[in-house]
């Protein structure tokens, strides 16, 4: 498991955790303008980091803007996003994406 605080960020932190079925990329924090192109980089990281599937697991987000969504939602090749569940979303995450159509992305969720 790796934990990184990312300098500049210190409302945002990311860890990954590897195991047999999945990579579980564990987001907290603030999720805004600031810490949007690290976590762009940290869910493309663990997409591309093995072949099991990745989950998001987001709850430690305190705050989520829209460029905080942009950062979690990036602009990944096509159907690298529809593999990505959020994984126990905080209800800042959840709120936002049922405002912007997307709550479908959280485990056990439906529009």
């Amino acid at each position: 498991m790796s934990n990184q605080l990312f300098p500049g960020h210190s409302c945002f932190r990311t860890s990954l955790e590897v195991t047999d079925q999945e990579m579980v990329l564990t987001i907290s924090g603030e999720l805004d303008l600031a810490s949007a192109p690290a976590l762009d980089v940290a869910v493309q990281d663990a997409c591309w980091a093995g072949p099991g599937s990745v989950v998001v697991d987001a709850v430690g987000v305190t705050f989520v803007d829209a460029a905080g969504l942009r950062g979690l939602l990036g602009e990944y090749p096509p159907g690298i996003l529809s593999r990505v569940p959020v994984r126990n979303a905080s209800p800042p995450l959840i709120r936002l994406l049922e405002v912007v159509g997307m709550l479908h992305l959280v485990e056990g969720r439906s529009q």
